[in-house]
């Protein structure tokens, strides 16, 4: 999973490891010293790729 910046440009990349379908997980992301705005984080599978937008507030 990746956090892309408004641009589309990768700002890091959270969870490598492979994950079990169908389980809940959960990643957080230290935004401390990203400035506020608009972000993309993006989930990649070996067939789909999934695009949600975050608004980071501070």
């Amino acid at each position: 999973m990746r956090v892309l910046d408004s641009q589309g440009r990768a700002i890091t990349t959270l969870g490598q490891e492979e994950a079990q379908a169908n389980q809940p997980y959960e990643l957080e992301w230290q935004a401390g010293k990203q400035p506020a705005g608009m972000y993309l984080l993006q989930l990649q599978t070996p067939t789909h790729q999934y695009t949600q937008k975050l608004l980071l507030t501070k």
